[in-house]
């Protein structure tokens, strides 16, 4: 009987420490992944409407938008890596942790944000720092004058994304960054 009690108490255990975490629905973690890869490359390639269409509007994300904006266009304009001297045009993705979703509103956990591009020469890279586990390097193009350090380079990127979480609200249907 004992016996009996112990296992019904860890099941019950079990079910409650899991019914405590409620899962996100694949198709939803799809949605609000693609949401913020959207308005990272948005930002990427200075689609200023587009960014902004990825934000709830009159919510904190889009009251600071034109300064933030500003501030990212600048970096992309003067470094080397965006410009694209030294890198094909980047893209950006992004990793999520845990995504809690309560009604309209779901706190996202950033696990990592990526810049990836092609680039001629990784130490040429100023700043982010690439990091080394995601260079390959190319095969060497004899004599079609393509260096053999061209490589496909994705280093951690936190201006475009700048919070470890994010607040989105889901307006009309679809996910928004609050």
């Amino acid at each position: 009987m004992k016996r009996v009690l112990i296992i019904l108490t860890i099941l019950i255990f079990i079910f409650v420490a899991n019914g405590c975490v409620p899962s996100v629905p694949d198709y939803e973690r799809v949605e609000i992944e693609a949401l913020i890869e959207r308005y990272g490359n948005a930002l990427l390639v200075q689609d200023h409407d587009l960014a902004k269409s990825c934000l709830v509007p009159g919510g904190p994300s889009d009251q600071n938008f034109e300064l933030k904006y500003q501030i990212i266009v600048n970096i992309l304009t003067t470094q080397p890596e965006y410009t694209g001297q030294t890198c094909s045009i980047p893209i950006f993705g992004v990793n999520t942790g845990q995504i809690k979703v309560d009604g309209d509103w779901a706190n996202v956990k950033l696990e990592s944000r990526q810049v990836c591009g092609f680039c001629e020469n990784i130490y040429w890279i100023p700043y982010p720092i690439p990091i080394a586990d995601y260079a390959v390097s190319a095969p060497a193009q004899g004599g079609s004058g393509v260096s053999p350090f061209n490589q496909w380079v994705c280093f951690e990127n936190t201006f475009l994304v700048d919070d470890e979480s994010l607040l989105l609200k889901k307006v009309n249907g679809q996910w928004l960054i609050y």
